[in-house]
């Protein structure tokens, strides 16, 4: 039986693997996997949507989206125009230039992932994603940090001891 530590480290090393080759597959578009993610969530909104907004939808940081937006509209895929009712915002929407590299690289993804799957079973990929999705969501549950993680048990209180009594005196101070 495998043991946690090689269970772990193999999750790590796939998901680094993967989002390697699959960055270089879209680097190869000139796309990177956040671009392709935004291009995927404008998509998903249908209507324009600030920076802010997407970054909110997308659970990153506006700066993330902002800077990935600035690289996809000098490429022309999405367009950038200020929000007419706040004129420090910009509203971002895609391009037809946008819609059908979008439409270009899913296809090429899709034939990636079906080339990866092929040969495991449809059980065992369900099986798979439950364990996957059950180590994510106990992660989740972690603390953040190793810092703030607290390998030892925890220690349940003693009943207080009273001062008084010159007899419990040195096991109250033990504790």
């Amino acid at each position: 039986m495998a043991s946690i530590h090689k269970f772990i480290g193999e999750i790590l090393r796939a998901g680094a693997r993967l989002a390697a080759d699959r960055d270089a597959l879209l680097l190869s578009y000139g796309v990177t996997g956040a671009g392709l993610r935004l291009l995927k969530t404008i998509r998903m909104i249908r209507r324009p949507m600030s920076v802010t907004a997407l970054a909110r939808a997308m659970s990153v940081s506006r700066q993330t989206v902002r800077e990935t937006a600035r690289g996809l509209c000098l490429q022309g895929f999405i367009a950038m125009e200020i929000d007419p009712w706040n004129p420090r915002a910009f509203l971002v929407t895609l391009t037809e230039s946008g819609k059908e590299m979008l439409e270009l690289l899913m296809r090429y993804e899709r034939r990636w992932v079906a080339g990866l799957a092929r040969g495991i079973s449809e059980p065992l990929r369900a099986q798979t994603v439950w364990v996957l999705r059950n180590v994510r969501e106990r992660r989740s549950a972690m603390p953040r940090s190793l810092e703030q993680a607290d390998p030892r048990p925890p220690v349940f209180s003693r009943q207080p001891v009273a001062r008084s009594d010159p007899g419990n005196r040195a096991r109250a101070d033990d504790g």
